[in-house]
């Protein structure tokens, strides 16, 4: 375990697109906070809200796109 993490930490520190950065960012949030409770509806709605907010401001990635860049840093 601690060779994985180390390894994935030089990768890390190699990546110089600040969108992949933000992705990995995101997916260890994610992860972090989620202890498999159940989400109470003013976070369900919030997140619904942030996810509307960032498509209109086309701050999305598809899944293939993102796939492509972290196959470029990896």
């Amino acid at each position: 375990m601690q060779t994985r993490k180390i390894n994935f930490v030089k990768t890390f520190l190699d990546i110089k697109n600040d969108q992949v950065i933000t992705s990995l960012e995101h997916v260890l949030s994610i992860e972090l906070e989620s202890d498999l409770s159940p989400m109470d509806m003013e976070t369900f709605n919030k997140r619904i809200d942030q996810s509307i907010t960032d498509s209109i401001h086309d701050k999305v990635t598809d899944n293939d796109n993102l796939l492509k860049e972290m196959k470029q840093y990896l």
